[in-house]
């Protein structure tokens, strides 16, 4: 059986818990991540034929670092797939892209850093855009929309959504 691999990226500092711009990993319910085993800069659960990881120390920003560490660690080859979970400002709410690969023309600083990173060509690399809905209104700054609240339903829905898809189901 081929092993998936999901990446939810995130940042771990307390300034970010529940913001927008955490949607990688807040899509989980936090009870599904109980129980978690850590490594140096991650933490990782696995169910069944998904496995489940996640920073402990670098930012969304140091992604590609995490991610290189993990790749290690589970000896990671083209023959398991990686989905990348991570916000998407240009995505609307409650919905989630997926597209093959990694691309350099995304705005999002933690992709950067995967092809930073990792050779990512010599991955099954898919990118998991979750979306909460641009919708700037005047003078509001995208910063500010980033790390606006998330969004219950979308959270939910989106974690419903990623979970049928990477299961099969």
């Amino acid at each position: 059986m081929t092993k998936n691999y999901i990446f939810l990226l995130h940042n771990p500092t307390q300034a970010f818990v529940g913001s927008n711009h955490n949607l990688g990993l807040e899509i989980f319910p936090k009870a599904k991540l109980e129980d978690a085993q850590y490594e140096n800069n991650f933490a990782f659960k696995t169910f069944e034929d998904v496995t489940v990881f996640w920073s402990t120390r670098y930012s969304i920003n140091d992604s590609g670092k995490v991610l290189f560490e993990v790749i290690n660690f589970f000896d990671i080859s083209k023959k398991n797939t990686i989905f990348v979970s991570y916000d998407d400002f240009d995505v609307l709410e409650n919905e989630v892209k997926f597209r093959n690969g990694v691309s350099s023309n995304i705005a999002h600083n933690g992709i950067r850093s995967i092809i930073a990173n990792v050779k990512t060509y010599k991955f099954n690399i898919i990118s998991v855009r979750i979306g909460f809905g641009f919708r700037r209104k005047g003078g509001e700054h995208l910063r500010d929309i980033v790390l606006g609240k998330i969004n219950a339903s979308n959270q939910a829905n989106s974690a419903r959504l990623l979970m049928n898809i990477i299961t099969n189901e």
